[in-house]
């Protein structure tokens, strides 16, 4: 069976509750390209195939994970948030040396804006030498800007 566009989501956005143009539900299928986003639900959808294997392994690879150079999030999602809070906590208990950068073009707009437990843990702890700002784009930012800070 092959599907085409356009589909007509439900509003619970559940990729399960698709139908086609003939009104027939869908199974999603992988030739068509999905996209995590929200505010509140994209933790609940961690646990679907693809997401769960992304999630899995950044919380595996932050395990061995000195450095940590971040770009292109607001610091809303809790799910991310967590994984880099423990891997905060965890390298202060064992005393690793690590270093978080963030490249933004707005330091001040993502401060106000982060959640307050990241904000919490990374933000007021910026006296930390661990941590470092770029106050640029990533577009605007060159590797060599960048490893200066780790």
């Amino acid at each position: 069976m092959h599907l085409q566009y356009p589909y007509l989501a439900i509003p619970t956005c559940n990729i399960y509750h698709i139908r086609n143009e003939n009104g027939n539900y869908s199974l999603p299928i992988n030739e068509h390209p999905e996209m995590l986003i929200g505010t509140f639900n994209k933790i609940l959808e961690y646990t679907r195939p693809v997401y769960l294997d992304l999630y899995h392994f950044f919380y595996s690879s932050m395990k061995i994970t000195d450095y940590l150079v971040i770009t292109g999030t607001s610091f809303n999602d809790k799910g991310i948030n967590s994984i880099i809070i423990d891997w905060l906590s965890v390298s202060e208990v064992l005393n690793k040396d690590i270093k978080i950068v963030i490249i933004h073009p707005c330091p001040n707009n993502l401060r106000r804006s982060t959640r307050p437990a990241i904000r919490r843990s990374v933000f007021e702890n910026s006296q930390k030498k661990y941590f470092s700002i770029i106050p640029k784009s990533i577009e605007n930012t060159e590797w060599n800007e960048i490893r200066k800070y780790l």
